[in-house]
């Protein structure tokens, strides 16, 4: 789980934290993919030097179901694009099942701006998505029938 792999100095988590992280995981069925997948790599993602000692610690997680860790690839780990004093890794992925959409970015056509029909649609899903999330978070849904991504 946590490990001193992830520090420089190296040091333990609370345990009580750790317990409760770790009980997560193991309800949602998730793993860190990035750890699993670079078990014996140490990437930090963040320095601070002070007077006394250089710190350097790994924030960063990329929690994935681990039935789905083949879907991921082509991690990165560099400088963040966005102002930041932060580091950041980067993964792709790409579900076996996904549809395809082609070369570009997807978006409406302009005109469908103006199709009064299809707005209401949109906004009555859109609605009903709320409702559906706010449902699963007051209800307890199990994440294996329902969750808000999938939603």
């Amino acid at each position: 789980m946590e490990g001193v792999i992830n520090r420089a100095p190296p040091w333990l988590d609370n345990q009580t934290v750790t317990e409760a992280l770790r009980n997560i995981q193991l309800k949602w069925k998730v793993q860190d993919s990035w750890r699993h997948a670079h078990q014996n790599i140490r990437e930090f993602m963040y320095r601070t030097n002070t007077r006394e000692r250089t710190t350097h610690s790994r924030l960063n997680r990329i929690y994935k179901a681990k039935h789905l860790q083949c879907c991921l690839f082509n991690w990165k780990h560099g400088l963040a694009i966005a102002h930041s004093d932060h580091w950041m890794v980067m993964v792709k992925y790409a579900p076996k099942d996904a549809p395809l959409v082609g070369e570009g970015r997807w978006s409406w056509p302009c005109m469908t701006i103006e199709d009064n029909n299809l707005i209401k649609k949109v906004v009555a899903q859109g609605k009903a998505l709320q409702d559906n999330i706010a449902r699963w978070k007051t209800d307890d849904t199990d994440r294996e029938k329902s969750n808000p991504q999938t939603l």
